[in-house]
C-alpha cells in the first residue's frame, strides 16, 4: 500500500470511531448512554454507559447488563466463571447483578477501549458458538 492508501484507511477508521451518539438516560441521574456505529452479530449497536458518583471526579463505565443479556438471549449455556475470565483479560468485572463495570484507575481512553474490546470478544464468542450449533 502506498502512503495515500494508508492515509485513506486511517481517515476512514477515525471517521467511523468518531461517530457516536450521547444521550442522557431518563430517570437515571447523571448516567449517559454512548452508542457507537459498530454493530454486533444481530445488527444492534455496541453501546455502553458512563456516570459519576456524588462529587467524585472519576468517570465510571458500565454495559448496564447488555453483554450478559446478549449472551443469555442467544440460548448459550453460560458458565459465569468463563465469562468472568474473559472480562478480566480486559480489566473488567461482572457485578452480582450481571453488569460489567470498569472502575479501575486506568485512563478513560484505556477503559473505553477495554469495554469495547470486551463487547467484541463476547460477540465473537456468540458468533463461534452459533456456527458450531447451526
Amino acid at each position: 500500500m502506498n502512503p495515500q492508501d494508508m492515509k485513506q484507511v486511517m481517515e476512514a477508521l477515525q471517521n467511523a470511531a468518531s461517530k457516536v451518539e450521547l444521550e442522557p438516560a431518563p430517570g437515571m441521574g447523571n448516567l449517559i448512554k454512548i452508542t457507537t456505529q459498530f454493530r454486533d452479530r444481530n445488527g444492534s449497536p455496541f453501546a455502553f454507559y458512563a456516570y459519576t458518583r456524588g462529587k467524585r471526579k472519576k468517570i465510571f463505565l458500565t454495559d448496564a447488563g447488555l453483554i450478559l443479556g446478549t449472551l443469555q438471549k442467544s440460548g448459550m449455556g453460560l458458565q459465569m466463571g468463563l465469562v468472568q475470565s474473559l472480562l478480566r483479560t480486559y480489566g473488567l468485572m461482572f457485578t452480582q447483578e450481571g453488569v460489567v463495570i470498569d472502575q479501575s484507575d486506568r485512563s478513560i481512553e484505556e477503559r473505553v477501549t477495554s469495554l469495547f474490546q470486551a463487547w467484541c470478544a463476547a460477540d465473537g464468542v456468540l458468533r463461534t458458538w452459533t456456527r458450531q450449533e447451526g
